[in-house]
């Protein structure tokens, strides 16, 4: 039972996974360096693309029963994961600086404001998520 709800659960991370490989796409491209707003965008991305996954899993389980949880936790719960991602996300950074030539992480400011924009983004997408199950329920 654990692994066929794991195998249906991964099938989530195909958002988070993509926009994983285009940031080093990006890196490598040179594109944070001429584009000083994209990497601002990425994080807003991350936390929407991060939020949308949390969600879909969440809703896969209440739909199986497994968990049952109203409007505001499951809000709660989402944007909680998600912003406990983006702190991996920036120990991911600051440790990849350590071992590696690599530094996304230009300052402190910076990888609060990318926390920051992490959130923003759940917000974003539980907000529009949760408009479309009010409209389909309707």
């Amino acid at each position: 039972m654990f692994l066929r709800d794991f195998f249906k659960v991964v099938k989530y991370f195909w958002l988070p996974f993509i926009l994983f490989l285009l940031s080093w796409i990006f890196y490598f491209g040179g594109i944070f360096e001429y584009v000083f707003w994209f990497d601002d965008a990425m994080h807003i991305l991350g936390g929407l693309f991060v939020g949308c996954t949390y969600f879909f899993i969440l809703s896969y389980f209440e739909v199986r029963k497994s968990l049952e949880l109203n409007k505001f936790f499951k809000f709660l719960f989402v944007v909680s994961l998600v912003a406990l991602t983006a702190v991996f996300w920036e120990f991911y950074e600051f440790v990849l600086a350590l071992l590696t030539p690599i530094s996304t992480q230009p300052s402190l400011e910076d990888t609060l404001f990318d926390l920051f924009l992490g959130v923003i983004g759940s917000f974003f997408a539980l907000f529009v998520l949760e408009f479309k199950e009010y409209i389909e329920s309707k």
